[in-house]
C-alpha cells in the first residue's frame, strides 16, 4: 500500500502546505507608532448603503455586518474600546515601493477611511474610499514617481458621523535598481505564467496584468515580489490542466500548471517576500478540492506576506495557504459560500503548526467556514465570519499558541471565536456574534447547530483517539457577546470541558454576556442550550448511568477567578451533550441579570439527561440586581447533581495557652456531613479554605437543600473549637 495513503487528512495537508519543523523569527517587532491626529469638520465622507435586493449572500452579510455589528448594538464595545474615536499607533505600517505606498493603520471603533495624499501638502488625490466600517485598514496610494517625496494623511469616520484627521506625513518612494526583474517587461516572448527562477533575486510586478489560468509560479529560493500597488486577476479562462473528473486535490497541488495566483512551485522552495498588491480570482470561478485549487495564494514555507488583498469566490476555495512564517496587514475577502468537506475546512488563512509564526493586524472581511489556522501567534486582527458549515473556526490556537487582541464577529450556520490546543493563552480578545443563518446552509444538523464564543472540547472515540491532552490554558480578559436569534440552539460564551485531560484550565476576568433576543426559545428542553458558560466533559469517558454513584472528583478542577457573566437565561450550565461536566471552582464571579425575558432565567443549570454532575463550586458570588443565587437551581434530566455555594476563609489560628498563632500547624476543618479539610496554617499561624454553606442537590427525583450551620476545627494537643456557620462569616480569628 502506498504510505501516504496511511497517513490522517490533517497530516497530508500539512505535508502539502509544506509545514515543516523548522520555523523562522519574526521579521516585524511589535511597535507604536505616534499618530497625531485631531477632530475634524471637513467634508464628511460618503456612508456606505445597504444593498435594497442582495443579489447574493456576500452582499447579504454586507447588509448583516453593517447593521447588527455597529458600535450602538452592544453597549459593551464602548466599554471595551472607547466612545471617542481615535487612530490608533499600534501596529501602524507603511510600505514604500517604487510607484506606490501601502499604508495600514487600525481604528478603535469602526471607521470608513481614505487617504489624501500629492506632492505637497496641499494633497489634491485621494485613495479609494474603504466601502464598509472597519477597525483595520489598507489603502494602496498608487501611480507615483519613482524617487519622489509625497505628503498624505488619514481621513477616518465613525457610524456617528464624527471624523478624525490624521497630521501631515511624508514618504519618500523608491529608485527602481537597475538589476531587478521586472513583470511583465523582462518576460517578452516566454509563456504564462510568469515563472520566477533566479533565487536571490528581486521582481517587481510594473502593471496590472489579467491570466487565464496561473499567474504567478515561484520555482526559486530567497526571492522577494513587490506587487507595487498592482492588481493580479488570475483563473480568468478555462483551464485544461486538470482534469475536469478530478477529486483529489493532489490534481491541483501537484500541478504546477493548475490555477492559483501566486504558487510557490513544488518541492520544498522557501523563503519569499510578497508585498502591496491585490490578487483577485477572474470570471471562470474555478472550484478547489479540500480548499486547494485556484487559491490566491498558495506558498511555501518561511514566507511573509504583507499589504496584500485577496478576493475570491470559488466553490470550495481557500484564500491564503502557506507554510510557516509571518503575515500581516493583510486584506482577505471571500466572496463564496460552498465547503466541500467541513472537517479539512475551507480557510481564509491557513499557515503551518510552527510556534514562531506570526499572523498580525490583518482583516478578514468575509470568510465562509475557518478563519485563521495554523501555529504561533495571533493578534490584532480583525475577523469577519459568515458561518456555511460546522465548526466554523474564527481563531485557531494551535500547540503553544497564542490568540491575543484580536476583534472578531460572526453570524451564520456554526461559527466559534476560537479554538484550543495545550500551553495556549487567549486574551484579550473581543467576541460578537448573532446566532442566525437566512437560510438552511448545511444539512449536518438543523438550521443553526448554534454559535460560541471560546472553546476547549475533549474528543474521543471516532472523533479522537482519546488520549490527547489539552492542559494548561488560559484564557484572560477577553469579551464575548453572543445574541441569540429565534431558531438558535446553541449559545455558548464559553464552551469548555473539564477532566484528567484537560489539567491547569484557568479563566480569569472574562466579560461573557448571552443575550436571547427572541422569547420564542425554550430553553428549559435540556437540548437546547442558551448560557455564558457550558461545562462539559470527556467525551471519551463513558457516560454515567442511571443510578451509578457519582464519580470521584477530578485531581485538578477548571478554574474560574473574578469573571462577569451577564445573561437573560442561564449563566452557568453544568453537563450536557459532549460529556460528563464535573469539577469546577468559581471564585468571585460577578452574575448580572439582563431584564427582559424574565421567565426564562435561572442563574445555573445542572444536568443532562440520567448523566451526573458534581463538584461544583461557587466561592464568593456577587450577585447583581435580580440574580439570586438563593434559589434552587434549574435541574434537568434524573442523573445525580450537586453544586455548592460558600465564600472563601482566611483565618489566623491561635493556641489558647500562650495566646500565640499556631504557625505551620496541621489543622482540620469539619462541617457535618462533608469531608473533613485536611490542611496546615501558613508561617504566621493563617489558614485559608473555602468555607461551604449550601449545597443543592438533585438525586433521581429528590431535590434537597443542605445548610451547613456549623463548622469545627481540630489541632492536636487542643480542644476542638466549633462556631455557627453564621458567626464564622464575619470572623477573622479563632482561638483554642
Amino acid at each position: 500500500m502506498n504510505r501516504s495513503a496511511l497517513l490522517a487528512p490533517a497530516l497530508l495537508f500539512a505535508i502539502i502546505l509544506l509545514a515543516h519543523n523548522d520555523s523562522q523569527q519574526s521579521s516585524y517587532a511589535q511597535q507604536t507608532t505616534d499618530i497625531k491626529q485631531h477632530v475634524s469638520n471637513d467634508r464628511k465622507l460618503t456612508p456606505p448603503q445597504v444593498f435594497a435586493q442582495p443579489a447574493n449572500d456576500d452582499e447579504y452579510y454586507f447588509n448583516f455586518r453593517l447593521k447588527h455589528f455597529a458600535p450602538d448594538t452592544e453597549p459593551l464595545i464602548a466599554e471595551t474600546f472607547g466612545d471617542k474615536l481615535i487612530i490608533e499607533g499600534e501596529g501602524f505600517w507603511e510600505h514604500n515601493a517604487y510607484t506606490s505606498c501601502a499604508v495600514s493603520f487600525s481604528t478603535n471603533l469602526p471607521t470608513i477611511s481614505v487617504i489624501e495624499y500629492g506632492e505637497t501638502s496641499a494633497y489634491g488625490k485621494t485613495t479609494a474610499q474603504s466601502e464598509s466600517y472597519y477597525y483595520r485598514h489598507l489603502h494602496y496610494i498608487k501611480g507615483l514617481q519613482s524617487n519622489k517625496t509625497y505628503h498624505y494623511r488619514i481621513k477616518v469616520q465613525g457610524y456617528n458621523g464624527d471624523m478624525v484627521v490624521s497630521e501631515d506625513r511624508t514618504f519618500t518612494t523608491k529608485e527602481m535598481p537597475s538589476d531587478i526583474i521586472r513583470i511583465p517587461d523582462d518576460f517578452s516572448g516566454e509563456p504564462l505564467p510568469y515563472t520566477l527562477t533566479k533565487s536571490d533575486a528581486k521582481y517587481v510586478l510594473t502593471r496590472d496584468i489579467t491570466v487565464s489560468t496561473i499567474a504567478i509560479n515561484i520555482k526559486a529560493h530567497n526571492i522577494e515580489l513587490e506587487l507595487d500597488g498592482h492588481t493580479i486577476i488570475y483563473d480568468n479562462g478555462k483551464s485544461e490542466a486538470v482534469p475536469a473528473h478530478a477529486t483529489n486535490w493532489s490534481a491541483y497541488a501537484h500541478n504546477e500548471k493548475a490555477s492559483f495566483g501566486i504558487r510557490h512551485g513544488l518541492w520544498n522552495f522557501k523563503n519569499a517576500k510578497i508585498f502591496n498588491g491585490t490578487i483577485k480570482q477572474g470570471a471562470n470561478g474555478g472550484a478547489g478540492i479540500i480548499g486547494i485549487g485556484f487559491n490566491p495564494l498558495y506558498l511555501g514555507d518561511n514566507v511573509e506576506v504583507a499589504g496584500i488583498t485577496v478576493d475570491y469566490y470559488g466553490d470550495s476555495v481557500s484564500g491564503i495557504l502557506t507554510g510557516n512564517g509571518y503575515l500581516h496587514h493583510n486584506v482577505v475577502h471571500d466572496r463564496g459560500t460552498v465547503v466541500d468537506n467541513r472537517h479539512q475546512g475551507i480557510k481564509a488563512i491557513q499557515m503551518g503548526n510552527s510556534t514562531e509564526n506570526e499572523i498580525a493586524y490583518n482583516s478578514l472581511r468575509r470568510f465562509r467556514q475557518q478563519g485563521i489556522m495554523g501555529g504561533g501567534h495571533k493578534h490584532h486582527n480583525e475577523v469577519y465570519s459568515d458561518s456555511f458549515d460546522t465548526n466554523s473556526f474564527l481563531i485557531s490556537a494551535g500547540p503553544s499558541g497564542r490568540i491575543e487582541h484580536n476583534k472578531m464577529f460572526a453570524m451564520g450556520y456554526n461559527p466559534v471565536g476560537t479554538g484550543w490546543g495545550s500551553n495556549t493563552v487567549i486574551s484579550n480578545n473581543f467576541i460578537y456574534m448573532h446566532g442566525t443563518a437566512p437560510t438552511q446552509r448545511s444539512t449536518e444538523y438543523r438550521r443553526l447547530s448554534g454559535i460560541s464564543g471560546m472553546r476547549l472540547t475533549l474528543y474521543g472515540g471516532s472523533s479522537g483517539d482519546g488520549t490527547t491532552t489539552h492542559d494548561n490554558c488560559v484564557y484572560e480578559d477577553n469579551t464575548v457577546v453572543l445574541k441569540p436569534w429565534d431558531g438558535c440552539e446553541q449559545a455558548r460564551g464559553i464552551w469548555t470541558a473539564t477532566g484528567e485531560r484537560a489539567k491547569g484550565t484557568v479563566y480569569r476576568r472574562n466579560t461573557i454576556k448571552v443575550e436571547m433576543i427572541s422569547d420564542n426559545i425554550n430553553i428549559k428542553d435540556s437540548r437546547i442550550t442558551i448560557t455564558c458558560i457550558d461545562i462539559n466533559g470527556d467525551s471519551n469517558e463513558p457516560a454515567q448511568q442511571e443510578g451509578e454513584a457519582p464519580r470521584p472528583p477530578h485531581s485538578v478542577p477548571a478554574i474560574f477567578e473574578d469573571n462577569r457573566l451577564i445573561g437573560n437565561a442561564h449563566l452557568v450550565s453544568y453537563g450536557g451533550t459532549y460529556g460528563i461536566g464535573r469539577s469546577t471552582r468559581f471564585y468571585r464571579t460577578k452574575l448580572e441579570r439582563i431584564e427582559n425575558f424574565d421567565a426564562h432565567f435561572v442563574p445555573f443549570r445542572l444536568g443532562f439527561w440520567f448523566w451526573n454532575t458534581t463538584d461544583h463550586y461557587m466561592i464568593d458570588a456577587i450577585p447583581g440586581e435580580g440574580v439570586d443565587i438563593e434559589q434552587t437551581p434549574g435541574f434537568v434530566g434524573i442523573g445525580y447533581q450537586e453544586i455548592f455555594y460558600g465564600q472563601s476563609k482566611k483565618l489566623l489560628i491561635v493556641g489558647s495557652r500562650d495566646g500565640k498563632p499556631l504557625a505551620n500547624t496541621d489543622i482540620t476543618i469539619t462541617a457535618v456531613g462533608r469531608m473533613p479539610i485536611e490542611t496546615k496554617t501558613d508561617g504566621d499561624g493563617y489558614v485559608t479554605f473555602d468555607m461551604i454553606t449550601v449545597r443543592h442537590l438533585k438525586d433521581r427525583d429528590l431535590v434537597s437543600r443542605t445548610d451547613y450551620d456549623s463548622y469545627t476545627f481540630s489541632v492536636r494537643g487542643h480542644k476542638a473549637f466549633t462556631i455557627s456557620t453564621n458567626e464564622l462569616q464575619d470572623r477573622s480569628d479563632i482561638t483554642f
